[in-house]
């Protein structure tokens, strides 16, 4: 699945993601660390894990809180653009690339 994702630069932004394999959505009870992530490369690489940036808000069905912080896109350039993944380990150990796309950092007034 390819998507857009939009938040202004130094915000506080909260993504919603719902884990599915073959259009189920995927039990990730039991996931720690690794096993969910969300990666971005470009001007800047913003690394987020379970405990680190990602909840698992309802494990058995698949839903987990991303949180992008005013850290993470304070230092980059208004309006910058950043490719990211989000890759699921699970526990038996398969390795997929859930969600591909676009961290859009719109242009903010206040300094």
């Amino acid at each position: 699945m390819s998507t857009t994702l939009t938040m202004y630069r130094g915000d506080t932004r909260r993504f919603t993601l719902t884990i599915k394999r073959n259009g189920a959505a995927e039990d990730l009870t039991g996931l720690t660390g690794t096993g969910l992530s969300f990666t971005t490369k470009g001007a800047a690489v913003i690394s987020k894990t379970i405990g680190s940036g990602i909840v698992l808000t309802d494990a058995a069905a698949g839903i987990a809180t991303l949180t992008l912080l005013p850290a993470d896109t304070s230092a980059l350039t208004n309006g910058a653009t950043l490719s990211f993944d989000v890759q699921l380990i699970t526990l038996g150990g398969d390795v997929e690339t859930i969600a591909t796309g676009i961290l859009q950092v719109l242009k903010d007034v206040t300094p």
